[in-house]
């Protein structure tokens, strides 16, 4: 499915060079679309069926490239989002959280399929969705849980395949077709329009309030530096900055979430994604002022499409079930089995 391949790759440039890469890391490095380990694809998995390519959701089994070992296989439909949860979200939120993500992990994978069917991914190699959580949604096998669990492995475990098994080939769709569940760590206290950050055809993804985020201790980020230190950053895409330092930056584009769509930096106009990727900010919503030195403050982690992961743990923790949580960050959407 290159269109899938290709979405996710544009969303995962806001991701791929934050501390924790993907399609929305969750508050710790452990995850959110995103923990604190990175996502190797599986190395260790033991599949327990030969691969079969292509093989649809809804039925006993995923076909999965595992990017690690360049191999496909089939693993059940429970063991794939038990290992695809625990590498998208800490094992510590509430159990609504952990439900509505792995509803929005095999939504993923019926939108890959679908998409497969249509225009297959070559990469692949027939499997309906990859491990590359700079492309797909991550996947941890058994033997990376152990390793990164350690002696919570068995309870961690135990907490997320419960989840799973409860919500089982439950699918977010819109005008009955699977969404593109983008998810991401943390807002900016508000989610962003899909059309700002994709273009048109994703209706469901609205910019909506996710109040709790701002309650995250890892909700912002801010980074000093002296004059020469921010000219210095500057210098690897070619820009070259002189002159009075005040006068250095212009004014920024953004979006509704607050990702900078647009900056001047010394007379060249630079994507927000680009002074991310040059200062290593966790995400694209950032302000840059100057008064005898350079003050950067990034808000949110990740790229700010879709479910926020600590807002739903924070919604979840207010009472809130699986359903309306999915249906707070995608509007319009129904759950169907």
């Amino acid at each position: 499915m290159r269109s899938f391949g290709i979405l996710c790759l544009i969303v995962g440039l806001i991701l791929i060079l934050t501390p924790a890469a993907v399609l929305g890391r969750p508050e710790g490095p452990a995850e959110g679309v995103t923990g604190s380990e990175d996502q190797t694809g599986g190395a260790g998995e033991n599949p327990d069926t030969s691969p079969s390519a292509g093989e649809p959701p809804g039925m006993d089994k995923v076909s999965l490239f595992l990017s690690g070992r360049n191999e496909v296989v089939d693993l059940p439909v429970a063991r794939y989002l038990t290992g695809a949860v625990a590498a998208q979200m800490p094992a510590s939120y509430h159990k609504e959280a952990l439900k509505a993500q792995a509803v929005a992990c095999y939504t993923n994978v019926v939108y890959s399929y679908q998409r497969e069917k249509e225009d297959p991914t070559e990469s692949l190699r027939g499997a309906v969705i990859g491990s590359d959580p700079k492309i797909y949604q991550g996947y941890l096998s058994d033997e990376e849980l152990r390793n990164k669990w350690g002696d919570d492995y068995d309870k961690n475990r135990e907490k997320i395949a419960s989840a799973v098994e409860s919500v089982l080939g439950e699918t977010v769709t819109y005008e009955n077709e699977a969404v593109y569940a983008a998810f991401h760590a943390i807002s900016t206290g508000k989610t962003e329009d899909g059309g700002d950050i994709l273009g048109e055809g994703y209706p469901y993804l609205k910019s909506v309030v996710s109040d709790g985020d701002l309650l995250s201790p890892r909700y912002s980020q801010n980074m000093t530096l002296t004059a020469a230190e921010f000219s210095d950053a500057f210098k690897k895409p070619g820009i070259s900055l002189e002159g009075d330092p005040s006068e250095w930056v212009g004014e920024a584009k953004k979006t509704k979430g607050g990702t900078v769509t647009e900056i001047t930096v010394g007379g060249d106009k630079l994507t927000g994604e680009k002074v991310m990727e040059l200062f290593n900010l966790k995400s694209a919503a950032f302000d840059i002022s100057y008064d005898k030195g350079f003050v950067i403050q990034a808000s949110g982690y990740g790229n700010g499409l879709g479910m926020s992961q600590y807002g739903a743990d924070f919604l979840a923790g207010q009472g809130a079930d699986y359903i309306e949580i999915l249906k707070h960050y995608y509007t319009g959407v129904e759950i169907i089995t």
